[in-house]
């Protein structure tokens, strides 16, 4: 059974492989809008001061 109804409300049962599917739609729709990723890089340089 891939569908059930109660109270009116109709839900459908997806499987695995399309919830993954559309996790990664979804994630590739939010990374576009977005807009570039800037990268957040702290470089540090110690020494002892010779």
């Amino acid at each position: 059974m891939r569908m059930a109804q109660l109270n009116g409300e109709r839900v459908e049962f997806k499987t695995d492989a399309e919830m993954a599917s559309a996790l990664g739609d979804l994630e590739a729709r939010i990374a576009r809008a977005s807009g570039p990723r800037r990268r957040n890089v702290l470089r540090f340089s110690t020494g002892k001061g010779f």
